[in-house]
């Protein structure tokens, strides 16, 4: 029995129909690619951070906190906790939104953009640690998913 030729072969997920298999797929722009690459890693920057932070709060809690009542040191435990898991759900929301990105997904374009300017505001804000990164970081997401060679390359989609 012979081997089909890849002629023969149905065309990959995400290849137009007819495309010759001789053909290449279309090549991810650079500026895709970086927007992409940058989200992951602030993304898990952020969350090593996050982790670390609730580590050190688990840690001042059962040094500091039994000095005050147990009603506030709940409280306080609830708001970290709630917070760490609201920023590692961004950072997984948002990684998901840069692997879209990188298949050439136009919706995943302006919701990586929005979780970009949400990252913007509320690292600016409160001025911590994390806007060492997450400021530039966002800043050039932003800046990278909308320049020309990638909006050529969305709108060929």
């Amino acid at each position: 029995m012979t081997e089909p030729t890849p002629a023969a072969w149905p065309p990959p997920p995400g290849w137009p129909v007819g495309m010759a298999s001789s053909q290449a797929p279309p090549r991810v722009p650079g500026t895709v690619q970086a927007a992409a690459i940058v989200t992951w890693v602030c993304c898990a920057l952020t969350a090593l951070l996050t982790l670390f932070f609730l580590l050190m709060t688990a840690f001042v809690d059962s040094i500091v906190f039994p000095q005050f009542g147990s009603a506030i040191s709940v409280e306080i435990v609830l708001v970290v906790v709630g917070t760490a898991a609201l920023s590692i759900a961004m950072c997984a929301l948002s990684s998901w939104f840069a692997w879209q990105v990188w298949r050439r997904r136009e919706w995943a374009r302006i919701l990586l953009a929005v979780c970009s300017g949400l990252a913007l505001v509320f690292s600016v804000l409160p001025l911590g640690p994390h806007t060492t990164w997450v400021a530039p970081g966002s800043v050039a997401v932003l800046v990278l998913l909308f320049l020309p060679q990638s909006n050529d390359w969305f709108r060929a989609a």
